[in-house]
Formats: structure tokens, C-alpha cells, sequence
């Protein structure tokens, strides 16, 4: 991309990126006339395509590779005074600068150390290069937003060459020292993949551990088949698509610290994934996302994916007086794309749920990364433009379960999955009806349909139980001829014993399942008599 930073600077903010006022510019005046807001909106355009292609091609990048570095190459003066001038102070003006300001040098600070080092091996202009860091630059907007939105997977050198390869006044290059600039850089290159493998950030791009390509070919087919998938996926994952539908639950598991009691908070929806939130994963989980939501969104015009993740356990949450935690969620919506509509069809369901009578508290939160602070965006938005897609966030404050000892409140969890699962279901069906040609009359039209083996299988066995168990027969006394002879005997002034001789079975421990001992036969006397009101009575006993 070619564009001068005077149309737009795309090392600056958004807001920022249009010199409007001499102010912007170092004093000078950009425009001869006020520009139009069509100027203003097609200098906007290149910004915006610039970040879209960068947040494409980096995620790529860090989905492939695990991490990325990037040389952000800028150049600054050091003749300032004219072309006749003295040079600025070298004291204070070092032929490379790196700015390192945005950067995690607890995680990157070896990489940089590497990166000096090898580049002071080199010389341009018949003398060694003085490389210091952040003396004039500590790094602009474009190294600020890398960092913020690949959670630090991107290592950005912002590089300043001092003018030394060039006469700044009149523009004249001098080929022999751009010659050696460009062999010093490429000379640095080998250094940092050595480094990057040392920290360990590089993965190899065959992973036997991520969802295969054949696989996803596979399941693409059934789509659009409109068949009904079950799938395990590697490291404990699941994908449960019951039928078409234009919207997918996703859920994944934190790496360093796995928390399986949330996603079960997902797993009542028609369609959802469970999925490895490790760095390994984190390209195959996007690449079956892209597929699904590239196979079902032309079939309904548009496509919901909602990714639910629980808060850190450093942020807390709100506490009522009497010290209990009220369910606690906050929708994150990304920023311009997202209609009111949805917005309000989403914080409305969620508001209604109550927890031990206690109102959810929702917060709606507006940003450009929707996504759990350990893993990438699952797509990036020009993916979501091209698909017709919308991709929100749901972040749940885990009151389920003690932070301290990891002890589950399973009363609270299932309260709160019975809640969830029908406030979902309610977003989702209003997504529906406002968004799609589809208008599902109820919401629960919008629940799973497909019954799994295991349900068929226990239904049969059911039924075979209830086969062997006859009540009527189980109630009718042993002893009746008897009971009466006797009766009549006594001239019918004491009441007459009944005997009933239950079989030697019980559901749960019925003969067929071995292992399993029935229970011995049981004996009941079972007293009748006739009160004012002909009430029977009876009294069971045992021998």
C-alpha cells in the first residue's frame, strides 16, 4: 500500500488519521480548502482496508506459526537545520531506533536483546550501526493495535532508520547505503527464528492434534446434506449440530487452566462446539467455524456465532448485602455492525433470569476484539462482511463453583444452565424472526430434536422392564379362598388377612443386570376394613 501519510496516517488513531488543521501536521497546511466529507470518507476507506487486510493476514499468521514478528519500518530527519545543517546530536539521535513501548518485555525482551545485537553486526555507510531503544520512538498506534488485539502474539519492532541513506532535503537515494540497510535487515532474520523456538512460541505447522482437513470436508457434506452431527473433536471436543440452523454456540476451554464446568452452560442448544482454546488448536477451531458459518449462511441470508467464555478469577463480581452473587454477565458486541435490534433482543432474555431471586446484572460492552482474552477472534471482520455474519460475546461470572477451592455448587450450576439454555434460545429466535426468512413460531421450536442412541437404547430397556412388572398381578392376594372360608367362620366379626408375595425384583437391580442381587420375596398383610366412611385400610407387614 502506497499512501501518503498526508491523505492518511495510518500510524495514528482513527480519529486522528486525517490531518485536518495545521496543528496535525507539525504546523503545516495539508489542504488548500476544507476537505469534502466524501475526500474525508475515501481517505477513511484506506484506513479501514488497511487494518482489515492486517487483522487478516495476522491471524493467519499466528493461527499457522503461534507468533509473529513484525518489522514496522519507519524512517525520521536528522537535518532539520537545512541542507547545510549540522547534524542533530548523535547523542540523541542513534541510526536505529527500536520502539519497544508496546511491547510485553517479560514475554519479548530476549527477541529484542537478539534483534540489537545481530544488527549491530552490520554496517552502512562504512561505519557500525548505533541501535538503541525507545531514544526517539516508543512505538505508534499501528504497534499499540497489534498488541490489543492478538493478545501479544505479535512481536512489532517499530523500527526508525535515521535518513543516513538518503539526502532528506532533496529526495536523492543513495543506492550502496539502502544496499546495506536491506542486507542488515534480512541478516537479522535467522536470529529471531532461532529465538522464537528457544521461547517456544513457534509450533510446527504439522499438528497432529488439530482438526484435520478431511474432517472438516467431511462434516461440510453432512451440512449440506442437512444431516444431523455428532463429532469428538481432538483434546476433548465436541460438535453437536442437530439440524440447519443459522446460529452456533462455541465454547473454549482455557489452556493453562481448563474449566469444563462452563461449557456444560452450552450444551442443552440445538447447535454448539466445544473446542481447545490452545495455540495448537486455535487455526483448525477457526477453520471449522469458517466452514459452518460459509455453509449455513446462504441458506438463511445471515449467521449468529455466540461464544460464551467465564470471567478471570481476578476480576470478582458483584456481591448483593447478604454476600451472596447475583448471575452476572456481559455482552460483548463489536463495534458499527451490530443493529439495536439485536443488541436488545440479546440484554433482554439475559436480564429476566434470577438466580436464588436474585436479577441477572447485564453490562453491554462495545469492542473491536470478540474474543476470551486467550484466544484469537474466530473470524476477522472482513470474513464476518463477506458471510453476513454476526459474532457476539458472552462473558459469565462463574458463580458455580468457589474460586479458591475449585468445589463446584452443582444446585447453583444446574439453576443457572436451565436459565441460560432458555435465554438463549429466546436470542436466537429472535435473531431469527428479525434477521432471517425463517419465522419460528415458539422458541422452543428452536431446542434439539434428534434423539442419540443412548436415549434409544435406554427407552428400550425401559420398555422391557415394564413388560416384566405386572402391578395388577403385584396387588392381588395369594390367599383369597382362604381369607373368605375364614372370614365366614368367625361370622364375619374380625376383619380378614390378606397375603400378597411380591417377585424377587426391582428396577434398579433387576436379575437381568449382573453383578446385581434381587431382592428376597416380601410378605404383606394387608388389613380391610370398612369405617363409616368405606375407607380401606392397609397395613403392611413383614414375616
Amino acid at each position: 500500500m502506497q499512501t501518503s501519510r498526508f491523505e492518511v496516517d495510518l500510524n495514528r488513531p482513527r480519529d486522528m488519521a486525517v490531518y485536518l488543521r495545521p496543528e496535525d501536521a507539525w504546523g503545516l497546511s495539508v489542504w488548500r480548502s476544507e476537505p469534502s466529507l466524501e475526500m474525508l470518507q475515501r481517505s477513511l476507506s484506506v484506513y479501514d482496508n488497511f487494518y482489515s487486510s492486517m487483522e487478516n493476514l495476522l491471524t493467519r499468521f499466528i493461527e499457522k506459526f503461534g507468533a509473529v514478528v513484525l518489522y514496522d519500518l519507519h524512517s525520521y530527519n536528522h537535518r532539520r537545520l537545512g541542507p547545510d545543517g549540522p547534524e542533530a546530536d548523535p547523542a540523541g539521535n542513534p541510526d536505529v531506533n527500536i520502539g519497544t513501548g508496546m511491547l510485553d518485555k517479560a514475554r519479548w525482551g530476549s527477541l529484542v536483546d537478539q534483534f540489537k545485537n545481530d544488527l549491530r553486526e552490520y554496517s552502512v555507510c562504512d561505519r557500525g550501526l548505533d541501535v538503541r531503544e525507545n531514544v526517539k520512538f516508543k512505538g505508534g498506534h499501528f504497534s499499540r493495535w497489534c498488541q490489543s488485539t492478538f493478545n501479544g502474539d505479535v512481536c512489532v519492532l517499530a523500527i526508525e532508520w535515521k535518513k543516513i541513506f538518503m539526502d532528506e532535503w532533496t529526495g536523492e537515494i543513495y543506492p550502496g547505503a539502502l544496499a546495506s540497510m536491506r542486507k542488515a535487515l534480512q541478516g537479522t532474520v535467522p536470529g529471531m527464528l532461532r529465538e522464537l523456538e528457544r521461547l517456544g512460541e513457534m509450533k510446527s505447522t504439522e499438528n497432529p492434534k488439530a482438526i484435520q482437513e478431511s474432517l472438516i470436508r467431511t462434516l461440510r457434506e453432512r451440512l449440506l446434506e442437512n444431516k444431523r452431527i455428532r463429532r469428538i473433536l481432538p483434546e476433548g471436543g465436541r460438535l453437536h449440530i442437530d439440524r440447519q440452523l443459522p446460529f452456533l454456540c462455541v465454547y473454549r476451554t482455557p489452556p493453562a487452566k481448563p474449566d469444563y464446568r462452563t461449557s456444560r452452560l452450552i450444551v442443552g442448544q440445538a447447535s454448539y462446539l466445544l473446542a481447545s482454546g490452545s495455540k495448537h488448536q486455535r487455526r483448525s477451531v477457526a477453520g471449522l467455524v469458517r466452514m459452518i458459518v460459509q455453509t449455513l449462511a446462504p441458506e438463511f441470508g445471515t449467521f449468529l456465532v455466540l461464544e460464551l467464555w467465564s470471567r478471570a478469577s481476578e476480576q470478582g463480581g458483584a456481591v448483593n448485602p447478604s454476600g451472596q452473587q447475583p448471575p452476572e454477565f456481559r455482552l460483548v458486541m463489536p463495534r458499527g455492525r451490530v443493529p439495536q435490534s439485536l443488541v436488545d433482543s440479546c440484554r433482554l432474555p439475559l436480564e429476566g433470569i434470577k438466580i436464588r431471586r436474585m436479577p441477572a446484572i447485564v453490562d453491554l460492552v462495545r469492542s473491536g476484539r470478540v474474543a476470551p482474552d486467550h484466544c484469537s477472534p474466530l473470524l476477522t471482520p472482513a470474513e464476518q462482511r463477506e458471510f453476513n455474519c454476526h459474532v457476539i460475546g458472552l462473558e459469565v461470572n462463574p458463580i458455580y463453583f468457589n474460586r479458591e477451592t475449585g468445589d463446584e455448587f452443582p444446585l447453583i450450576r444446574r439453576a443457572l444452565q436451565r436459565e441460560l439454555t432458555r435465554s438463549l434460545q429466546q436470542i436466537f429466535f429472535s435473531y431469527m424472526r428479525s434477521q432471517t426468512t425463517q419465522k419460528p413460531r415458539h422458541y422452543l421450536a428452536l431446542g434439539r430434536r434428534a434423539v442419540v442412541k443412548a436415549v434409544w437404547n435406554a427407552d428400550r430397556q425401559l420398555s422391557e422392564i415394564s413388560e416384566e412388572y405386572d402391578f395388577l398381578l403385584q396387588a392381588t392376594p395369594v390367599n383369597i379362598e382362604a381369607a373368605w372360608m375364614k372370614f365366614k367362620r368367625q361370622r364375619f366379626q374380625r376383619l380378614p388377612e390378606f397375603f400378597i408375595v411380591l417377585n424377587p425384583w426391582i428396577p434398579h437391580c433387576s436379575s437381568r443386570n449382573s453383578g446385581r442381587s434381587p431382592l428376597t420375596g416380601l410378605r404383606i398383610r394387608l388389613s380391610h376394613s370398612f369405617s363409616a366412611k368405606n375407607r380401606m385400610k392397609w397395613i403392611p407387614s413383614c414375616p
